[in-house]
């Protein structure tokens, strides 16, 4: 587990390393591409844009199934928003500062509290996203969500592994487990071995 955590502070450092290497050199040509521009519009209208292609990546986050490759991707392109910015408004872009990989803690859970607690960490890194149009704390907590979901499918596919369900045909990656309505059955002693099942299977795929 602790390798699959280590994995965030190395995505950090590998989109500082293509953000920052010498390849990359941004010109006006690059920055315009990347924005959708064709040429520098005014400064109300250049600042509107920004914003407007935040909301647009932070809508994602908030709003999209956690699939870490595509997190990670669009991570990559909200950062390049931030760079392509800056070279035009000729502002100094400072390093992305990946988040902590010791802040996750390592636990041993019972599936309950497995669910519950990827439950509070997804809502805490949601709340903070929706109250900010900051691209590095946006992009800071969308690779924490993709290291927790990492975490998440490994412990899961362990516990469950255990379980001896019945195997099920593995859904869409977009089709992951409703954790609210899991944990709901769970509390109420309902029976959620056919979800299990189903995310064990799409899990497997992630994992294989």
């Amino acid at each position: 587990m602790e390798r699959k955590y280590n994995e965030l502070t190395k995505l950090g450092k590998e989109i500082n390393n293509f953000l920052s290497s010498p390849s990359m050199k941004w010109n006006e040509q690059t920055a315009f591409a990347v924005l959708g521009l064709a040429k520098l519009p005014p400064a109300e209208a250049f600042e509107d844009l920004i914003e407007e292609l935040v909301f647009e990546k932070r809508a994602y986050f908030l709003q999209q199934a956690i699939i870490p490759k595509l997190f990670e991707s669009r991570v990559g392109r909200l950062l390049q928003i931030k760079e392509a910015s800056d070279f035009l408004l000729e502002v100094e872009t400072e390093s992305f500062q990946e988040p902590i990989s010791e802040e996750i803690r390592h636990q041993i859970y019972d599936l309950e509290s497995l669910l519950q607690a990827h439950v509070e960490v997804l809502q805490a890194c949601r709340m903070a996203i929706s109250q900010s149009l900051s691209i590095p704390l946006i992009a800071e907590k969308a690779l924490e969500m993709s290291a927790y979901q990492r975490s998440f499918e490994g412990v899961f596919f362990e516990l469950v592994s255990a379980m001896n369900l019945p195997k099920q045909v593995a859904p869409l990656q977009s089709d992951q487990l409703d954790l609210g309505k899991a944990l709901y059955k769970l509390h109420h002693s309902i029976s959620i071995d056919d979800e299990l099942s189903k995310e064990l299977a799409r899990i497997a795929i992630t994992l294989g």
